[in-house]
Protein backbone atom coordinates (compact mmCIF):
# COMPACT_ATOMS: atom_id res chain seq x y z
CA UNK A 1 0.00 0.00 0.00
CA UNK A 2 1.22 3.38 -0.72
CA UNK A 3 0.83 6.63 1.05
CA UNK A 4 1.41 9.83 -0.10
CA UNK A 5 2.64 12.21 2.71
CA UNK A 6 5.02 14.64 3.96
CA UNK A 7 7.17 14.48 6.99
CA UNK A 8 5.46 16.23 9.85
CA UNK A 9 2.72 18.02 7.69
CA UNK A 10 -0.34 16.96 7.00
CA UNK A 11 -1.03 19.93 4.58
CA UNK A 12 1.65 20.01 1.99
CA UNK A 13 0.78 20.00 -1.63
CA UNK A 14 1.21 17.20 -3.83
CA UNK A 15 5.30 18.80 -5.30
CA UNK A 16 6.13 18.19 -1.03
CA UNK A 17 4.80 14.92 -0.86
CA UNK A 18 6.96 11.70 -1.08
CA UNK A 19 5.77 8.24 -1.65
CA UNK A 20 5.31 6.17 1.55
CA UNK A 21 5.31 1.98 0.67
CA UNK A 22 4.58 -0.23 3.52
CA UNK A 23 1.87 -2.88 5.39
CA UNK A 24 -1.57 -1.37 5.72
CA UNK A 25 -1.47 -1.38 9.18
CA UNK A 26 1.81 0.48 9.39
CA UNK A 27 0.81 3.20 6.89
CA UNK A 28 -2.35 3.98 8.94
CA UNK A 29 -0.46 4.31 12.06
CA UNK A 30 2.42 6.39 10.43
CA UNK A 31 -0.40 8.60 9.44
CA UNK A 32 -2.05 9.22 12.64
CA UNK A 33 1.76 9.60 13.67
CA UNK A 34 2.44 12.67 10.85
CA UNK A 35 -0.97 14.38 11.92
CA UNK A 36 -3.82 13.33 9.60
CA UNK A 37 -7.15 13.41 11.88
CA UNK A 38 -9.50 10.53 11.54
CA UNK A 39 -11.55 9.83 8.90
CA UNK A 40 -15.26 11.20 9.21
CA UNK A 41 -16.27 10.24 5.76
CA UNK A 42 -16.25 8.04 3.05
CA UNK A 43 -13.83 9.05 0.23
CA UNK A 44 -15.36 11.39 -1.99
CA UNK A 45 -14.34 10.43 -5.14
CA UNK A 46 -14.75 6.93 -4.98
CA UNK A 47 -17.93 4.50 -5.36
CA UNK A 48 -16.27 2.46 -2.95
CA UNK A 49 -17.65 3.10 0.74
CA UNK A 50 -14.51 2.99 3.26
CA UNK A 51 -15.00 2.45 6.71
CA UNK A 52 -14.18 5.13 9.03
CA UNK A 53 -13.42 1.90 11.44
CA UNK A 54 -13.28 -1.50 11.96
CA UNK A 55 -13.45 -3.83 14.69
CA UNK A 56 -11.86 -7.65 14.51
CA UNK A 57 -12.03 -10.51 16.92
CA UNK A 58 -9.05 -11.88 17.72
CA UNK A 59 -8.63 -15.28 18.74
CA UNK A 60 -6.53 -17.34 21.76
CA UNK A 61 -6.02 -20.12 23.93
CA UNK A 62 -3.99 -17.69 26.44
CA UNK A 63 -5.27 -16.35 30.02
CA UNK A 64 -5.20 -12.78 29.18
CA UNK A 65 -4.79 -9.74 31.48
CA UNK A 66 -3.30 -6.17 31.69
CA UNK A 67 -7.09 -4.52 30.80
CA UNK A 68 -7.49 -2.37 27.79
CA UNK A 69 -4.66 -1.32 25.31
CA UNK A 70 -4.62 1.71 23.20
CA UNK A 71 -1.84 2.59 20.30
CA UNK A 72 -1.71 5.28 18.17
CA UNK A 73 -5.16 4.29 16.02
CA UNK A 74 -5.65 0.91 16.90
CA UNK A 75 -7.41 -0.24 20.39
CA UNK A 76 -7.21 -3.98 22.00
CA UNK A 77 -10.37 -4.46 23.70
CA UNK A 78 -10.10 -7.51 26.16
CA UNK A 79 -13.70 -9.37 25.61
CA UNK A 80 -13.22 -12.70 27.58
CA UNK A 81 -12.41 -11.98 31.41
CA UNK A 82 -12.93 -15.70 32.21
CA UNK A 83 -10.48 -17.11 34.73
CA UNK A 84 -9.09 -19.72 32.95
CA UNK A 85 -7.66 -21.01 29.74
CA UNK A 86 -7.42 -24.24 28.16
CA UNK A 87 -4.65 -24.85 25.91
CA UNK A 88 -5.80 -25.96 22.56
CA UNK A 89 -9.33 -24.35 22.43
CA UNK A 90 -9.13 -21.06 21.26
CA UNK A 91 -11.88 -18.04 22.13
CA UNK A 92 -12.65 -14.73 20.74
CA UNK A 93 -10.37 -13.24 23.25
CA UNK A 94 -9.40 -9.31 21.95
CA UNK A 95 -11.34 -6.90 19.84
CA UNK A 96 -9.16 -4.78 17.64
CA UNK A 97 -10.36 -1.58 16.79
CA UNK A 98 -8.86 0.19 14.18
CA UNK A 99 -9.86 3.89 12.93
CA UNK A 100 -9.02 4.96 9.10
CA UNK A 101 -6.28 7.79 9.57
CA UNK A 102 -4.98 7.48 5.77
CA UNK A 103 -5.53 10.48 3.34
CA UNK A 104 -7.44 9.94 -0.21
CA UNK A 105 -4.63 9.22 -2.40
CA UNK A 106 -4.52 11.63 -5.17
CA UNK A 107 -6.48 11.39 -8.48
CA UNK A 108 -4.52 9.85 -11.68
CA UNK A 109 -4.83 7.71 -14.32
CA UNK A 110 -5.77 4.10 -15.06
CA UNK A 111 -2.84 2.02 -12.55
CA UNK A 112 -0.08 0.25 -14.65
CA UNK A 113 -0.98 -2.93 -15.12
CA UNK A 114 1.94 -4.66 -13.18
CA UNK A 115 2.61 -7.29 -10.63
CA UNK A 116 4.08 -5.82 -7.30
CA UNK A 117 3.83 -7.59 -4.12
CA UNK A 118 7.15 -5.45 -2.46
CA UNK A 119 4.47 -4.45 -0.02
CA UNK A 120 2.29 -7.32 0.27
CA UNK A 121 1.93 -9.17 3.90
CA UNK A 122 -0.80 -11.95 2.59
CA UNK A 123 -3.81 -10.08 5.37
CA UNK A 124 -5.85 -7.14 6.25
CA UNK A 125 -5.01 -4.96 9.35
CA UNK A 126 -6.64 -7.57 11.74
CA UNK A 127 -4.15 -10.50 10.70
CA UNK A 128 -1.27 -7.85 10.44
CA UNK A 129 -1.90 -6.14 14.05
CA UNK A 130 -2.72 -9.85 15.49
CA UNK A 131 0.57 -11.76 13.90
CA UNK A 132 2.56 -8.82 15.52
CA UNK A 133 0.87 -9.37 19.09
CA UNK A 134 1.52 -13.19 18.93
CA UNK A 135 4.95 -12.40 18.26
CA UNK A 136 5.22 -9.53 20.72
CA UNK A 137 3.81 -12.15 23.62
CA UNK A 138 4.86 -15.31 22.45
CA UNK A 139 1.17 -16.62 22.18
CA UNK A 140 -1.36 -17.54 19.98
CA UNK A 141 -3.55 -15.28 18.34
CA UNK A 142 -5.05 -15.35 14.77
CA UNK A 143 -7.49 -13.20 13.74
CA UNK A 144 -11.15 -14.63 12.50
CA UNK A 145 -11.82 -10.95 10.21
CA UNK A 146 -14.00 -8.03 10.47
CA UNK A 147 -17.13 -8.35 12.73
CA UNK A 148 -18.37 -4.46 12.75
CA UNK A 149 -17.75 -1.57 10.72
CA UNK A 150 -18.13 2.40 10.84
CA UNK A 151 -20.01 4.23 8.02
CA UNK A 152 -20.98 7.09 7.72
CA UNK A 153 -24.37 7.12 7.73
CA UNK A 154 -26.35 8.57 10.12
CA UNK A 155 -28.69 5.81 10.44
CA UNK A 156 -25.71 3.22 11.71
CA UNK A 157 -24.61 5.81 14.79
CA UNK A 158 -22.78 2.00 16.18
CA UNK A 159 -21.73 0.90 13.20
CA UNK A 160 -22.62 -1.84 11.29
CA UNK A 161 -22.80 -5.66 12.77
CA UNK A 162 -21.76 -8.21 9.94
CA UNK A 163 -19.34 -11.02 10.05
CA UNK A 164 -20.46 -12.48 6.62
CA UNK A 165 -17.16 -12.80 6.34
CA UNK A 166 -15.98 -13.41 9.49
CA UNK A 167 -14.82 -17.21 10.09
CA UNK A 168 -13.45 -18.61 13.78
CA UNK A 169 -10.47 -19.62 13.45
CA UNK A 170 -9.82 -23.74 14.34
CA UNK A 171 -7.50 -24.60 16.97
CA UNK A 172 -6.34 -28.50 17.42
CA UNK A 173 -6.20 -29.27 20.89
CA UNK A 174 -3.10 -31.47 22.07
CA UNK A 175 -3.13 -35.11 21.34
CA UNK A 176 -1.36 -36.42 24.51
CA UNK A 177 0.86 -33.27 25.39
CA UNK A 178 1.31 -29.68 23.89
CA UNK A 179 4.83 -29.29 21.88
CA UNK A 180 4.80 -25.98 23.10
CA UNK A 181 4.94 -25.90 26.95
CA UNK A 182 3.37 -22.48 28.69
CA UNK A 183 1.82 -20.92 25.04
CA UNK A 184 -1.70 -20.67 27.22
CA UNK A 185 -0.06 -19.29 30.49
CA UNK A 186 -0.60 -15.83 31.68
CA UNK A 187 -0.53 -13.19 29.28
CA UNK A 188 -0.24 -9.02 29.76
CA UNK A 189 -1.68 -7.02 26.78
CA UNK A 190 0.28 -4.24 28.32
CA UNK A 191 3.70 -6.18 27.69
CA UNK A 192 3.24 -6.11 24.42
CA UNK A 193 3.09 -2.57 24.43
CA UNK A 194 7.06 -1.62 24.35
CA UNK A 195 7.00 -3.29 21.14
CA UNK A 196 4.08 -2.86 19.69
CA UNK A 197 4.48 1.08 19.99
CA UNK A 198 7.80 0.91 18.12
CA UNK A 199 6.21 -0.62 15.00
CA UNK A 200 5.40 2.74 13.20
CA UNK A 201 8.48 4.00 13.66
CA UNK A 202 10.71 1.82 11.82
CA UNK A 203 10.83 1.85 7.65
CA UNK A 204 8.05 0.81 5.47
CA UNK A 205 10.44 -2.29 4.07
CA UNK A 206 11.43 -3.08 7.65
CA UNK A 207 8.01 -3.00 8.79
CA UNK A 208 6.80 -5.86 5.60
CA UNK A 209 9.57 -7.98 6.80
CA UNK A 210 8.68 -8.12 10.51
CA UNK A 211 5.07 -8.53 9.26
CA UNK A 212 5.84 -11.30 6.96
CA UNK A 213 8.04 -13.14 9.51
CA UNK A 214 5.28 -12.33 12.53
CA UNK A 215 2.82 -14.05 10.60
CA UNK A 216 4.95 -17.37 10.05
CA UNK A 217 5.52 -17.22 13.46
CA UNK A 218 2.13 -16.74 14.10
CA UNK A 219 1.24 -20.19 11.80
CA UNK A 220 3.56 -22.05 13.12
CA UNK A 221 2.46 -21.50 17.08
CA UNK A 222 -0.89 -21.97 15.93
CA UNK A 223 -0.03 -25.53 14.19
CA UNK A 224 2.29 -26.67 16.32
CA UNK A 225 -0.11 -29.34 17.48
CA UNK A 226 -2.01 -29.76 14.82
CA UNK A 227 0.67 -30.20 12.28
CA UNK A 228 4.28 -30.28 13.88
CA UNK A 229 5.92 -30.47 10.38
CA UNK A 230 4.19 -27.46 9.37
CA UNK A 231 5.34 -25.77 12.43
CA UNK A 232 8.86 -26.55 12.07
CA UNK A 233 8.62 -25.29 8.39
CA UNK A 234 6.83 -21.93 9.37
CA UNK A 235 9.43 -20.72 12.26
CA UNK A 236 12.09 -21.61 9.77
CA UNK A 237 10.44 -19.56 7.27
CA UNK A 238 9.86 -16.44 10.10
CA UNK A 239 13.90 -16.84 10.27
CA UNK A 240 14.51 -16.44 6.72
CA UNK A 241 12.01 -13.77 6.18
CA UNK A 242 14.05 -11.91 8.52
CA UNK A 243 17.40 -12.79 7.53
CA UNK A 244 16.71 -11.55 4.26
CA UNK A 245 15.73 -8.29 4.97
CA UNK A 246 19.08 -8.01 6.84
CA UNK A 247 21.36 -8.81 4.38
CA UNK A 248 19.41 -7.01 2.33
CA UNK A 249 20.95 -3.85 4.25
CA UNK A 250 24.08 -4.61 3.23
CA UNK A 251 23.03 -2.03 0.25
CA UNK A 252 24.76 -3.95 -2.15
CA UNK A 253 23.76 -4.38 -5.52
CA UNK A 254 22.53 -7.76 -7.14
CA UNK A 255 25.50 -8.29 -8.55
CA UNK A 256 27.84 -7.56 -6.07
CA UNK A 257 25.83 -10.09 -3.97
CA UNK A 258 26.45 -12.46 -7.23
CA UNK A 259 30.33 -11.74 -6.97
CA UNK A 260 30.26 -12.36 -2.83
CA UNK A 261 28.24 -14.56 -2.76
CA UNK A 262 29.34 -17.14 -6.39
CA UNK A 263 32.44 -16.16 -7.28
CA UNK A 264 33.19 -18.75 -9.94
CA UNK A 265 29.61 -17.54 -11.74
CA UNK A 266 30.46 -14.55 -11.59
CA UNK A 267 33.43 -14.89 -13.32
CA UNK A 268 31.68 -16.71 -16.20
CA UNK A 269 29.32 -13.82 -16.77
CA UNK A 270 31.20 -10.72 -16.18
CA UNK A 271 33.08 -10.89 -19.69
CA UNK A 272 29.81 -11.90 -21.61
CA UNK A 273 26.60 -9.95 -22.53
CA UNK A 274 25.90 -7.20 -19.75
CA UNK A 275 22.44 -8.23 -19.23
CA UNK A 276 23.23 -11.80 -19.14
CA UNK A 277 25.00 -10.82 -15.77
CA UNK A 278 22.34 -8.25 -14.75
CA UNK A 279 19.50 -10.86 -15.16
CA UNK A 280 21.26 -13.88 -13.70
CA UNK A 281 22.41 -11.81 -10.70
CA UNK A 282 18.23 -9.94 -9.92
CA UNK A 283 17.05 -13.66 -10.03
CA UNK A 284 19.49 -15.06 -7.51
CA UNK A 285 20.20 -12.31 -5.54
CA UNK A 286 17.58 -13.28 -2.48
CA UNK A 287 18.73 -16.86 -2.77
CA UNK A 288 22.31 -17.18 -1.94
CA UNK A 289 23.03 -18.89 0.60
CA UNK A 290 19.70 -19.28 2.70
CA UNK A 291 20.67 -21.03 5.46
CA UNK A 292 23.65 -19.12 6.18
CA UNK A 293 21.50 -15.72 6.26
CA UNK A 294 19.56 -17.58 8.95
CA UNK A 295 22.21 -19.32 10.86
CA UNK A 296 24.31 -15.38 10.98
CA UNK A 297 20.25 -13.91 11.65
CA UNK A 298 20.11 -16.21 14.76
CA UNK A 299 23.89 -15.90 16.27
CA UNK A 300 23.30 -12.16 16.20
CA UNK A 301 19.91 -12.08 18.13
CA UNK A 302 19.74 -15.60 19.90
CA UNK A 303 17.75 -14.74 23.27
CA UNK A 304 20.28 -17.22 25.08
CA UNK A 305 18.84 -20.21 27.05
CA UNK A 306 14.99 -20.07 28.72
CA UNK A 307 14.77 -18.83 32.01
CA UNK A 308 12.94 -22.08 33.03
CA UNK A 309 15.10 -25.15 32.65
CA UNK A 310 14.62 -29.23 33.40
CA UNK A 311 16.74 -29.81 36.34
CA UNK A 312 19.72 -32.13 35.27
CA UNK A 313 22.02 -31.04 32.66
CA UNK A 314 21.13 -33.93 30.73
CA UNK A 315 18.17 -33.41 29.65
CA UNK A 316 19.16 -29.53 28.63
CA UNK A 317 20.51 -28.54 24.85
CA UNK A 318 23.92 -27.36 24.99
CA UNK A 319 23.96 -23.65 23.46
CA UNK A 320 27.49 -24.11 22.36
CA UNK A 321 26.10 -26.47 19.87
CA UNK A 322 23.51 -23.83 18.84
CA UNK A 323 25.46 -22.91 15.01
CA UNK A 324 25.47 -26.91 14.34
CA UNK A 325 22.09 -27.46 14.93
CA UNK A 326 20.72 -24.64 12.72
CA UNK A 327 22.48 -26.81 10.08
CA UNK A 328 20.64 -30.31 10.66
CA UNK A 329 17.32 -28.38 11.09
CA UNK A 330 17.90 -26.40 8.25
CA UNK A 331 18.87 -29.42 6.41
CA UNK A 332 15.69 -31.61 7.94
CA UNK A 333 13.68 -28.79 6.36
CA UNK A 334 15.28 -28.56 3.05
CA UNK A 335 15.04 -31.98 2.67
CA UNK A 336 10.98 -32.12 3.32
CA UNK A 337 10.40 -29.48 0.58
CA UNK A 338 12.25 -30.44 -1.62
CA UNK A 339 12.47 -34.16 -1.53
CA UNK A 340 9.82 -35.29 0.45
CA UNK A 341 11.04 -36.24 3.51
CA UNK A 342 9.23 -35.46 6.42
CA UNK A 343 10.68 -34.43 9.33
CA UNK A 344 12.11 -36.73 12.01
CA UNK A 345 8.73 -37.87 13.56
CA UNK A 346 10.60 -37.79 17.04
CA UNK A 347 10.93 -34.03 16.96
CA UNK A 348 7.18 -33.56 15.87
CA UNK A 349 5.82 -35.89 19.44
CA UNK A 350 5.23 -33.84 22.81
CA UNK A 351 8.65 -34.10 24.62
CA UNK A 352 9.98 -36.29 26.71
CA UNK A 353 9.53 -34.93 30.59
CA UNK A 354 12.64 -34.95 33.08
CA UNK A 355 12.39 -36.25 36.78
CA UNK A 356 10.43 -32.74 38.04
CA UNK A 357 8.28 -33.33 34.94
CA UNK A 358 9.54 -30.41 33.13
CA UNK A 359 9.75 -30.59 29.20
CA UNK A 360 12.98 -32.44 28.05
CA UNK A 361 15.28 -29.65 25.77
CA UNK A 362 16.48 -32.41 23.72
CA UNK A 363 15.97 -36.25 22.47
CA UNK A 364 17.75 -38.08 25.71
CA UNK A 365 18.51 -41.23 23.81
CA UNK A 366 21.83 -42.30 21.29
CA UNK A 367 19.27 -43.14 18.34
CA UNK A 368 15.74 -43.94 17.63
CA UNK A 369 14.34 -45.55 14.78
CA UNK A 370 10.52 -46.14 13.60
CA UNK A 371 7.98 -45.77 10.87
CA UNK A 372 10.82 -46.72 8.11
CA UNK A 373 13.45 -44.25 9.46
CA UNK A 374 16.64 -44.12 12.03
CA UNK A 375 18.42 -40.85 13.67
CA UNK A 376 21.27 -40.31 15.46
CA UNK A 377 20.97 -38.15 18.43
CA UNK A 378 22.78 -35.74 15.79
CA UNK A 379 19.82 -35.37 13.85
CA UNK A 380 17.32 -34.81 16.80
CA UNK A 381 19.20 -31.91 18.31
CA UNK A 382 16.38 -29.79 20.08
CA UNK A 383 12.42 -30.16 20.30
CA UNK A 384 10.05 -28.00 19.05
CA UNK A 385 9.30 -25.91 21.98
CA UNK A 386 13.45 -25.27 22.36
CA UNK A 387 13.24 -23.85 18.95
CA UNK A 388 10.03 -22.00 19.36
CA UNK A 389 11.53 -20.10 22.25
CA UNK A 390 14.96 -19.85 20.06
CA UNK A 391 12.84 -18.16 16.74
CA UNK A 392 10.50 -16.37 19.13
CA UNK A 393 13.36 -14.50 21.10
CA UNK A 394 15.43 -13.93 17.74
CA UNK A 395 13.04 -11.99 15.92
CA UNK A 396 11.84 -10.12 19.27
CA UNK A 397 15.20 -8.92 19.68
CA UNK A 398 15.84 -7.96 16.02
CA UNK A 399 12.29 -6.10 16.08
CA UNK A 400 13.73 -4.24 18.73
CA UNK A 401 17.04 -3.53 16.87
CA UNK A 402 15.12 -1.65 13.77
CA UNK A 403 16.05 2.20 13.44
CA UNK A 404 13.45 4.76 13.32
Amino acid sequence: MILMASEGDASSTAKEVEVLRGPHGWLNWYAERAGYPRREQSHPDSIVIRPIWEEFALYSDVLLGGGWLTLGPYEFVPIDHVLGANIGHARKLVLLRSWDHLPDEPASGAPEIKTDVEDYVGGDIGDELSALLSLALGCRFRSGGCVRQGLPIETLPVGLADESRHRAPHLVPPHRGSLIDRLAAPRSLQDAKPLLESYPTIDGPDAVALVRSASQYADALWLADADPRLAWIKFIGALEAAANRRDDLRQETPIAQLKRHKPKLYRQLKDGPEDALTVVAEETSRLFRAEAKVRSFVKAFDPGPPLSRPEGAGWHFDWSELDDALKVIYNHRSRDLHDGIAFPWPLCEAPHLAEDNMPAERFPALAVSGRGGRWEASELPMYLHVFAHIVGGSLRNWWLSLKS
